[in-house]
């Protein structure tokens, strides 16, 4: 069986192939279609020329399954507790449980869940719901592009493949739902003071080409999803025009030569210049991330710890460090080593192409 995952980006489609030889399986094949960058072109012609591209080549195979998904905009998530164990038990009750919280008309939307831990008494869901015309759409490009999708999952689920053991059950867990099972009236003295206690947490941030995703973890359990439409795209057009440079040639600079500067000592007024502009922009970035991780902090009673980067963006000199100095709070890259896969291409780049392995496992589970 062959699993091929597809990461339709703004900037490329991404394609991972992987191989099961019984319960074996390796990284075969990495493809990657640049999308012209022209802001005048339809980028949705661009996007079914890199599916056919690509579907042209597979189309005599046999036991081929693809993996498309949709990108964080388009879905809504919500860490729900059932007092049962049984999936099937739960995708029957979620569209009623989540009628009145997603932002969209439920009765025209698909459903679906994670289970993300199993508690004493039931299981924790991060559930997901998306109208059902944004799944039509991708169906239709896949299908134009020659080939139908087996599986259409979201961004961020597939993206926490590559931090999970994928191949285990869902952990057991106490439920971060405590506290809002106590009844309003409990004399305070009463609480254990171990649960009222912070959970440790922790992020992990995929930047983007024009949205940057924000995965948050409690207790190595995952609670939350966030999206923000910010990425690559808004650095290059700083340096486009503050520069007076074509927008792909201040594209290649950001990928090829781009830093942050922690002191200006020793750096030259160029140099400064350079990375002042940059800071502009992750600045705003980090003012919207705060606000998320505070607002995240309170309504889960978690204490972050730390925060992963990943994705093209992370591997700007000094990121790391900026990043720490902003939010105080650590900050490293991520060393993405995802669990059971053998990568066999040498051509792959897990940096640039992580999601596109991430949905190529979720063909796998």
């Amino acid at each position: 069986m062959k699993t091929i995952g597809v990461d339709i980006g703004n900037f490329s489609v991404k394609f991972v192939e992987l191989e099961s030889f019984g319960r074996s399986h390796q990284l075969t094949h990495y493809t990657e279609i640049p999308l012209n960058q022209d802001i005048t072109r339809d980028r949705s012609i661009d996007v079914l020329d890199a599916l056919k591209t690509f579907a042209e080549r597979h189309q005599d195979e046999d036991n081929v399954q693809y993996v498309v998904s949709l990108h964080e905009d388009e879905v809504t998530h919500r860490l729900l507790h059932f007092p049962f164990k049984e999936r099937h038990k739960i995708l029957k009750i979620l569209p009623f449980e989540l009628e009145e919280d997603v932002p969209f008309d439920s009765y025209s939307s698909i459903f679906d869940a994670k289970i993300v831990s199993y508690s004493p008494n039931g299981a924790q869901v991060l559930a997901t719901a998306s109208p059902e015309e944004r799944i039509e759409k991708i169906l239709q490009s896949c299908s134009d592009a020659g080939f139908e999708p087996t599986i259409v999952s979201t961004d961020g689920m597939a993206y926490a493949n590559l931090f999970e053991n994928w191949e285990d059950l869902p952990p057991e867990k106490t439920s971060l739902f405590d506290f809002d099972e106590l009844d309003d009236d409990e004399d305070d003295e009463n609480v254990d003071p171990v649960a009222r206690a912070p959970k440790v947490a922790h992020a992990n941030i995929l930047f983007g080409h024009t949205n940057t995703m924000v995965l948050i973890y409690a207790d190595d359990q995952l609670i939350d999803i966030r999206s923000f439409p910010w990425g690559g795209r808004d650095l290059s057009m700083r340096i486009s025009e503050v520069y007076q440079v074509t927008f792909l040639e201040a594209l290649k600079e950001l990928r090829k030569n781009s830093y942050l500067l922690l002191d200006n000592e020793g750096a030259t007024g160029a140099q400064v210049q350079f990375s002042d502009n940059l800071k502009k922009e992750f600045d705003d970035f980090i003012h919207d991330l705060r606000l998320i991780l505070l607002e995240l902090q309170g309504e889960w009673n978690i204490e972050l710890q730390s925060l992963g980067l990943s994705g093209g963006l992370s591997q700007i000199k000094n990121i790391a460090p900026y990043f720490t100095q902003k939010l105080e709070l650590k900050c490293n890259r991520i060393q993405l080593q995802p669990h059971g896969i053998s990568l066999t291409d040498q051509g792959f780049d897990i940096v640039n192409g992580g999601l596109a392995l991430g949905l190529a496992i979720e063909g796998l589970k």
